[in-house]
């Protein structure tokens, strides 16, 4: 696998083929097998690098600002991300958040004490939006 500007506290197991990027994985973690975390939002790539927008996370109400456009996953203590999970940039799993094979964990915040799954026939795989390119 691949570990591009990530720390991995004491115990935290990144054995398998991935890519785990601009990162933190705290104590006891897991990273499953072809599991992959973006760390640049998928428009922030057709930017160039110089006016890219940094990561901004809303929760309860808030806004938090990153001053940087690139941030993988953070991972609480003991929390695991699945075989063939994807991960937005900017997701932030809290202590025992364990997260099923398949699935797509978009940004924001998750646990601590759950269970993440893919639920396609409930909620549908994917949605198609228009796109208009930047001029």
């Amino acid at each position: 696998g691949e570990i591009k500007n990530c720390v991995l506290m004491d115990k935290a197991n990144f054995a398998h083929p991935s890519y785990l990027g601009d990162s933190l994985c705290g104590y006891m973690t897991h990273f499953g097998n072809q599991a992959t975390t973006a760390n640049l939002g998928i428009f922030a790539g057709l930017v160039e690098k110089h006016k890219r927008k940094p990561l901004v996370i809303r929760c309860n109400g808030r806004a938090y600002d990153f001053g940087n456009p690139k941030m993988g996953i953070c991972m609480g203590d003991y929390s695991q991300v699945g075989c063939s999970c994807v991960s937005d940039p900017g997701t932030f799993l809290k202590p025992y958040t364990i997260t099923y094979p398949l699935a797509r964990i978009s940004k924001g915040f998750y646990g601590p004490n759950e269970i993440l799954k893919n639920k396609p026939l409930e909620h549908g795989v994917i949605e198609r939006s228009p796109y208009k390119p930047p001029a």
